[in-house]
């Protein structure tokens, strides 16, 4: 059994932190064991503000059937258990994780379960990354499109492609929407304040990282709008601050490869897709997508299984998603296993993904506020060099 400490739970039926914890308490992860919830926000100054009675509600609830210590920070839990793998969730917002990062080190855990970005910049990440080694505490970072079905379907394809043809052009096109409203923008930019591309888009860039092997190390430009994007790139400024709306790039590296990621925060749906085109030939190869809410629904309906009410429909989608990562570390650390479990991201990711993102951030924002403009028309180059 491992024991695990949920730290940012958030509003339930909205927040990933309350996923987490609904799916430890459910017993939807096989050898798993709450023993802690560590919730600054609501049992500190957000006492009274919104979802506050509703996280009440469900902790009483649930402490009835399974009991767990519960606190505003991890120096007010009981120790861990010496010599008993403990996990720290850590699920709150980017802001907060390096903090209850810091928090988890130092109450004695184990291990780490990051939730993506898992800081606001790289030197921060690279920081609690060092203090991890020192520690001996083994991390793992929530990016769940690394076990997706539709991503392992593209990843497969693209292998098989290589190799039966190793001269063959390749393009991925890496696709993720969102379906915030215009209404709904700028208390998205707020919560979001680390921006787009370092929040939404991370999963794709940590994609790149893995299956691309792309790095800020090797890459020679960054294009804007190109050719097989689903839409164009759009900067904005409300509310005070600057963020994307949607993002649109191609990522060229110096040995010749190269990925497209498309981001757009206020899409119809809110799908996320993976595609491969002949970039010779411009014939789409392959295309694969996530699951679907309706058919998500409609197949744990049919199975009977019992879900709590879920208020995001992201949530859903990626419920199963979810479940494996958790079960892959917990069979990891029963298994006694080094390193970090198979086909799950590490910090090494994270960094490198960041690093991404922030130099796409950079480049892009810059090119468009030098252009006088929110939006452009056409592709763009810029150079990394």
């Amino acid at each position: 059994m491992v024991n695990f400490i949920v730290a940012g739970v958030g509003i339930p039926g909205r927040s990933m932190g309350w996923c987490h914890l609904h799916q430890l308490l459910s017993g939807s992860v096989a050898r798993a064991k709450v023993t802690g919830i560590v919730e600054p926000f609501f049992l500190g100054k957000g006492k009274a503000e919104p979802g506050s009675g509703l996280f009440q509600d469900m902790v009483q609830k649930q402490q009835h059937v399974n009991p767990f210590s519960l606190s505003f920070s991890f120096s007010s839990l009981p120790p861990v258990t010496p010599g008993h793998p403990t996990v720290a969730l850590i699920s709150g917002r980017t802001s907060s994780c390096p903090g209850l990062f810091y928090e988890a080190i130092e109450h004695g855990v184990s291990h780490i379960y990051l939730e993506k970005p898992g800081a606001e910049n790289v030197d921060e990440l690279i920081k609690m990354q060092d203090l991890a080694k020192q520690k001996g505490v083994n991390v793992v970072m929530g990016f769940n499109k690394h076990v997706t079905p539709y991503v392992i379907s593209h990843v497969l394809k693209r292998q098989q492609l290589i190799k039966e043809d190793p001269d063959l052009d390749l393009q991925s096109v890496y696709i993720h929407n969102n379906t915030f409203s215009t209404d709904t923008l700028p208390e998205c930019f707020v919560r979001n304040s680390e921006g787009q591309i370092k929040n939404q888009a991370i999963h794709e860039l940590a994609l790149v990282v893995d299956h691309h092997q792309i790095s800020v190390d090797n890459l020679s430009s960054i294009t804007i709008n190109p050719p097989y994007a689903i839409h164009d790139t759009e900067l904005l400024t409300l509310d005070g601050i600057t963020d994307f709306t949607r993002v649109a790039v191609q990522l060229e590296t110096t040995y010749g490869g190269s990925v497209t990621v498309c981001a757009n925060r206020c899409s119809d749906d809110s799908t996320s897709e993976a595609k491969i085109y002949n970039t010779r030939t411009k014939e789409e190869l392959h295309h694969s997508v996530c699951a679907l809410y309706d058919e998500v629904k409609k197949e744990k309906e049919e199975k009977k299984e019992v879900l709590p009410t879920i208020d995001a429909p992201y949530l859903l989608t990626q419920w199963d998603d979810y479940v494996t990562l958790k079960q892959g570390l917990v069979s990891h650390i029963e298994e006694e296993k080094e390193g970090s479990p198979e086909g799950i991201a590490n910090l090494n990711t994270g960094i490198e993904a960041l690093k991404l993102a922030e130099v796409i951030t950079e480049k892009v924002t810059q090119y468009l506020q030098q252009q006088g403009t929110s939006t452009i028309p056409g592709s763009h180059r810029i150079r990394c060099d």
